[in-house]
């Protein structure tokens, strides 16, 4: 009974905890899309240091020298993550529009041969192929304004899903 009794209070904590981190995805999605970069960023930096750090106690030259650069890399990509967060936001959702995209001409290409061999469906699949090269555009021209997006549909999933784990573990 008493099992039964902290299984509901930890579904309850847990959909609270949801919640309320999807109003603040809602609430702020740029920026908290920018904090994780920065906090990815922090880190990087600490696990750089450790790294520097684990190299002047590393037995062999080749495996200190090793840590020691890979420190080094550690600590400046950490720097930058933390100087220019919106930078590599951006860039990580154009390089996923340009995945999409190529993914959209690959679709195309499949979908074209189907339709000069009279497959069903081919003329189905080009206009879904060309709503895949639309979207990935849209990614690669507009990378900030989709962030907002992402953050806004995780914000509110979230927020689902915690009321939705609240009301499983008050039913049951």
């Amino acid at each position: 009974m008493q099992e039964a009794k902290q299984s509901k209070l930890t579904l309850i904590l847990t959909g609270i905890a949801s919640i309320v981190l999807g109003c603040i995805f809602f609430g702020n999605p740029t920026g908290v899309t920018v904090s994780i970069v920065k906090i990815i960023g922090w880190v990087s930096i600490i696990g750089g240091i450790v790294g520097i750090i684990g190299a002047w106690k590393s037995p062999g030259p080749i495996t200190a020298g090793l840590d020691m650069y890979m420190g080094i890399v550690a600590v400046l990509f950490g720097m930058l993550l933390n100087y220019m967060p919106g930078f590599f936001v951006s860039w990580l959702i154009v390089i996923l529009g340009i995945f999409v995209v190529v993914s959209g001409i690959t679709a195309m290409s499949a979908a074209s041969a189907m339709h000069a061999a009279n497959i069903v469906g081919g003329t189905a699949q080009m206009v879904v192929s060309a709503l895949q090269i639309a979207c990935g555009i849209l990614l690669i021209c507009s990378p900030f304004t989709l962030v907002s997006v992402v953050g806004t549909v995780a914000g509110v999933i979230l927020v689902f899903n915690g009321a939705s784990t609240i009301w499983h573990a008050l039913t049951a």
